[in-house]
């Protein structure tokens, strides 16, 4: 999913950007940002709806476990000086 995701992002980079400009040029400034706002609103929608996580709860409770660790501290993870 990600790498379609990707594919239709980096598109919408070179492709939105010149069609932003056409329709700028045509239709005005204004109606421009107003089509380009909309359409952000509406990919945000459709991903909400139809996108779910895949990571398990489990998962991401584990994730909120791990600790950083500072290579320069010279003490051990259950703070005692080693």
């Amino acid at each position: 999913m990600v790498g379609i995701y990707r594919l239709w992002r980096d598109s919408g980079y070179a492709v939105g950007a010149l069609l932003a400009g056409v329709m700028a040029d045509l239709l005005g400034t204004a109606f421009a940002i107003g089509v380009v706002g909309g359409l952000t609103l509406l990919s945000g929608i459709v991903v909400a709806i139809v996108m779910r996580e895949t990571r398990s709860k489990r998962d991401a409770a584990s994730l909120q476990e791990v600790r950083y660790h500072d290579p320069d501290d010279k003490s051990s993870v259950d703070g005692r000086v080693s």
